[in-house]
């Protein structure tokens, strides 16, 4: 083996002990090697968009891990995961898992971390929790008419949102009062807010389509697919909208060319996400499994080896990893496959 090649072999020999493959006999790594195996990801200098014809996608399951439903990664790399019975958070990729022991019971529906610092979390049936590193979990609903919240989101200045089964509420960036900001939306019920790379902020509803709003949430208007269930939107570094549907496919929004669909998926689409450094591609969670485009959508693979069905969330990582949660546990899939360094370790890895 090359000099060149030693520190990826070493990488990908780091990893396969820290996900611990069942064809792979060595004890789980710890802490510190997971460090390391997500830095071998995100330091390769030779990515390259993934060819349909000879790729193969495999995925990784940490094998103590909450039966999750939600998951996310902030800014520094922790994991937070939440189940029926709580929240989780792992400070080291994913190795080890705690409970929040505070939000107990708390059924979580989304998470946010704030452009101000803290995490944001929308649940059913008890509104909005934050923690802002100091004082800790607490309910932040003052003024706030909204208990089953089905989304949050950030808006250009540094709001948060909220919205669910009755509208929308905004938060002003170090504020702590919620207000109504759907003004327009027509008493949709909405599933999915996304701000996208021009200060809009665009909402995915349960049977208007699209509405977007120019004014921080202050009046929204019609923005196309009218009748469709709208469950997830993302937003395209190029300014491209990306929207998910229930049982009417997959639709991408270009100024110039408006809507159009670029997947006949006749189930539900729940997960969206693009790769960190290559927009062209595209992942798809949906209750068939996950599907992956290296086309911007022209064409669509199956991403199925080892990982369960019924994708309900994922997180294009910053490291190259995509997080995903499907059949209710959260799993690590990779697509670039690489050979283990040695003929008695014959599992894959697989990177972005």
């Amino acid at each position: 083996m090359s000099a060149a090649k030693a520190p990826a072999a070493m990488g990908v020999a780091l990893a396969l002990a820290l996900f611990g493959l069942p064809a792979q006999p060595a004890a789980r790594a710890g802490a510190d090697d997971a460090l390391d195996a997500f830095g071998f990801v995100a330091e390769r200098a030779d990515y390259a968009p993934p060819v349909a014809e000879d790729v193969t996608v495999y995925a990784l399951t940490w094998a103590n891990a909450p039966a999750a439903k939600v998951l996310a990664a902030t800014t520094t790399g922790t994991l937070i995961a939440a189940a029926d019975d709580g929240l989780y958070r792992s400070l080291d990729h994913g190795a080890r898992w705690a409970r929040i022991e505070a939000l107990e019971g708390v059924q979580v529906t989304a998470i946010l971390q704030a452009d101000q610092g803290g995490l944001y979390l929308g649940t059913l049936g008890r509104g909005v929790f934050r923690d802002d590193g100091a004082a800790g979990w607490s309910d932040d609903d003052a003024g706030l008419k909204l208990s089953n919240v089905l989304t949050v989101a950030l808006g250009a200045d540094g709001s948060v949102f909220a919205a669910g089964v009755v509208g929308v509420f905004r938060k002003p960036a170090q504020a702590n009062v919620w207000m109504r900001a759907d003004e327009g939306l027509d008493g949709q019920v909405v599933n999915a807010l996304q701000l996208g790379v021009d200060g809009a902020l665009y909402a995915g509803t349960r049977q208007g389509g699209v509405y977007r709003s120019l004014d921080g949430g202050a009046r929204w208007a019609p923005f196309g697919l009218e009748g469709a269930e709208v469950l997830a939107l993302l937003a395209l570094p190029d300014g491209a909208l990306l929207a998910g549907t229930n049982r009417r496919g997959i639709f991408l929004h270009r100024e110039e060319t408006g809507w159009a669909n670029i997947g006949n998926f006749d189930s539900a689409v729940h997960a969206l996400g693009a790769h960190p450094r290559d927009a062209d591609t595209l992942y798809i969670g949906t209750v068939n499994g996950l599907f992956w485009s290296p086309d911007r959508g022209k064409s669509w693979h199956p991403a199925q080896n080892g990982l369960g069905k019924d994708v309900r969330h994922l997180v294009a990582h910053p490291s190259g990893a995509l997080l995903v949660v499907a059949s209710g546990r959260p799993w690590v899939a990779f697509d670039r496959i690489a050979r283990a360094p040695t003929p008695s370790s014959p599992a894959y890895l697989i990177w972005l």
